[in-house]
């Protein structure tokens, strides 16, 4: 039988994770829809240069703590769910996760290397040459990320629904 602190932790856990969820999914999609098309109505110059100095400094504590965090507390949530043996919230939770890792697949198997191959463009591109540079990049980084944003959405709805499903601890 699970005891009460058992359901606290579970409880906890899952509130990160949803909390997690949440802040990745809100990340991935204001790319989309604002820093993206701010980009495309710079000059292409400009806009690669902003690119490359924002993809060098993605990479720090804050970032990573939740692009990595997210689907690892997901996965822990989705495990600890699974061992109480709240089957429909287990479900749901391990859902958000395979939605979490999609995210980060596809970050690692387009994104970076995308912003890796863009890193090696000059700044004193000819601007003929940037706005053709650019447009590939930007035009398939962009589909890519609308659907990373999609992705997330999809694992914070999922984890909202585990969230609401799991057991709440004893007042």
């Amino acid at each position: 039988m699970k005891s009460p602190a058992t359901d606290r932790v579970i409880y906890m856990v899952t509130l990160v994770a949803l909390v997690l969820a949440g802040i990745s999914a809100g990340f991935f999609y204001t790319w989309s829809v604002t820093v993206m098309n701010g980009l495309n109505t710079a000059d292409p110059p400009v806009a690669i240069n902003a690119m490359q100095v924002v993809n060098a400094n993605i990479r720090n504590a804050w970032f990573g703590a939740i692009f990595f965090g997210a689907p690892i507390c997901i996965l822990f949530a989705s495990l600890m769910i699974a061992s109480s043996g709240q089957r429909k919230a287990a479900v749901l939770a391990t859902a958000a996760f395979v939605a979490a890792a999609i995210v980060v697949t596809i970050t690692f198997t387009m994104h970076v290397p995308w912003n890796e191959g863009l890193a090696l463009v000059s700044a004193s591109t000819e601007r003929n040459a940037a706005a053709a540079v650019w447009q590939e990049y930007s035009s398939k980084w962009t589909i890519w990320n609308h659907v990373r944003a999609a992705m997330g959405i999809l694992a914070l709805v999922l984890m909202s629904l585990a969230f609401k499903s799991i057991t709440s601890p004893a007042q």
